[in-house]
């Protein structure tokens, strides 16, 4: 069994030389406070910040000067990892330090170090690293104070940049019912479909074009002409009436084409106006706020704002792409269908204007191509059967190949609803309000009242305790759970969590749990790892411990020029 401990985090303001140093040991941790507003979220997302999981702190946090360096161990040997802006330094048990600019570079890093990586296959039908959104890989071991405790995480940047059903999928990788060969057939079926849909697409074009060339010889193939005249005829008129036929096939595709590339877009223009929608109401309600005593005016940070105009900013310039290449193509498919209807009309045109000669000539030769493209046509659809035949086998052989992956993923669902059940009972949460066969992995219990937080907290530890059962000899990472008394908890139910966190032995990944007046929950024979901040609010960082540590942190600003 691999397990990643966190032992020591150092926070630096080289600004205004400021710093703090937090340990922590195996087990449970109690990071604890006398009020709010003292430090410990902070704490807490920078443990994941300095992984390469780009936390959003709070406008309180000014995080330009900083620097970050966390000690942590995997299954005993000492690793240490700094971050100052976008770059990272990652030492080993010697000391040898390897810089990174890029932050597919460093994950890659660490899950070579982890020996734990996550892949998934992209909306462009190619397979990428989770670890391009780095909280993919702790996800399943964070309640974060301000998002965590609702439906979705939104803490850390990029979270939700994928579908809910990847985000899902990346958690079977933690339960061991997936692994690289997984992705490998999920692309393979992917891209397997697709060629069969063009297949299809070509095959009913074929047909189309057989069925009107077959009309056509049924009302003029049999001509009786004198096959002489019409020789000398063919040699001076072919190129121009094979011209008509060709240029109508042509023009045929490439109205399908436009069409099919046309609906691509307004599926594309129908979600990202679906989104911008959304984020305009979020924005709308982020309003200022007046305290109700002194009237004074509180505005919304600076960055907040900041980061929802510019994705709005970003989204919209997405959407005005969208809607120009979709005018464009309205233009293009005009001009096509334009094209069309005025060679089909130059034909018609000559068949009107010619003479007799010409007009047994113009049917002899469009007869003899019509027949050409019918057994040009007729090879390819007999060639198209062969491939989507071959197609059908293997996307049934990958399919098949899959259902090992699926039986797993089902064997993992049931064990984790039986697991939630277990967890309802031990937190205590209504049954009759929350029925856990309805809920899989991953999906989002949301329920009123004090139930919300125990129910949530209870799915997290049936995926622990799922993943202890299916796949304990894949790394464990540390669970962090910021301010479990969160949303006006009452303090029996602050009592039915924190007793429950500082008392569980289901799982033993290393617990760092962050909340205000928590020794009050402590054990009596407690074997908890007490941290408590006596700062004032919004001043974490001192003098005293840069000094204490400015050596380390002289060494490490150092290794970052």
């Amino acid at each position: 069994m691999s397990k990643v401990v966190f032992k020591k985090l150092l926070i630096a303001d080289i600004g205004n030389k400021h710093a703090q140093c937090v340990e922590f040991k195996d087990g449970k941790n109690l990071l604890t406070s006398s009020s709010n507003h003292l430090g410990k979220s902070l704490i807490c997302k920078s443990l994941y910040h300095v992984l390469g999981a780009d936390a959003l702190f709070s406008d309180n946090w000014k995080a330009v000067n900083a620097i970050y360096s966390l000690e942590f161990s995997i299954s005993g040997a000492n690793y240490r990892i700094t971050r100052k802006g976008s770059i990272f330094n990652v030492y080993d048990t010697n000391g040898s330090k390897t810089k990174f600019f890029k932050i597919k570079n460093l994950i890659e890093k660490l899950n070579e170090l982890f020996k734990f990586k996550i892949m998934l296959v992209s909306r462009e039908g190619e397979t990428s690293f989770v670890a391009s959104y780095p909280m993919y890989t702790y996800m399943p071991y964070y309640i974060d104070q301000e998002h965590g405790w609702t439906p979705r995480a939104e803490s850390f940047a990029n979270l939700a940049t994928l579908e809910k059903a990847q985000r899902i999928t990346s958690l079977f990788y933690h339960l061991g019912c997936l692994d690289d060969t997984y992705i490998q057939y999920e692309l393979r079926l992917k891209q397997a479909r697709e060629r069969r849909v063009t297949k299809e697409k070509e095959l009913e074009q074929c047909r189309s074009i057989i069925a009107y060339m077959q009309e056509f010889i049924a009302k003029h193939g049999n001509v009786i002409s004198n096959e002489e005249e019409l020789n000398k005829k063919i040699l001076s008129s072919e190129e121009r009436l094979n011209s008509f036929l060709h240029e109508l096939e042509k023009l045929r595709n490439e109205i399908i084409a436009i069409e099919n590339e046309k609906a691509i877009l307004a599926k594309e223009k129908e979600t990202i106006t679906n989104f911008i929608k959304k984020e305009k109401r979020v924005a709308t309600e982020t309003v200022d706020v007046s305290c109700p005593k002194c009237e004074h005016v509180f505005p919304i940070g600076f960055e907040e704002r900041f980061r929802k105009e510019y994705l709005l900013e970003t989204i919209n310039e997405d959407l005005s792409r969208v809607v120009t290449t979709i005018t464009k193509l309205d233009e293009k498919l005009r001009d096509r269908n334009n094209k069309f209807v005025n060679v089909r009309n130059g034909l018609k045109l000559l068949e009107r204007t010619i003479t007799t000669d010409e007009d047994l000539y113009n049917l002899y030769i469009k007869t003899k191509s019509a027949r050409s493209m019918i057994t040009d046509n007729t090879t390819r659809i007999g060639e198209l059967d062969i491939e989507i035949k071959e197609l059908d086998k293997e996307i049934k052989s990958i399919s098949d190949s899959l259902k090992v992956f699926n039986e797993r993923k089902n064997n993992a669902n049931t064990r984790y609803k039986n697991n939630l059940s277990t967890m309802f009972s031990l937190l205590n949460v209504s049954t009759s309000e929350l029925l856990p066969d309805a809920y899989g992995i991953g999906a989002e219990i949301s329920v009123s009242g004090a139930y919300q937080e125990r129910a949530i907290l209870s799915k997290y530890y049936a995926f622990l305790q799922t993943k202890k059962e299916l796949a304990d000899s894949l790394i464990k990472f540390p669970f962090i759970i910021d301010s479990p008394k969160g949303s006006e908890q009452s303090k029996e139910n602050s009592k039915i969590i924190m007793d429950f966190v500082l008392n569980d032995t289901t799982v033993d990944n290393q617990v760092i749990v962050a909340t205000i007046d928590g020794e009050e929950y402590l054990p009596k024979a407690s074997n908890v790892n007490v941290i408590e901040l006596t700062n004032s609010p919004h001043s974490l960082l001192t003098q005293k411990c840069y000094q204490e540590n400015e050596q380390l942190i002289m060494k490490t600003l150092l290794d970052f020029s």
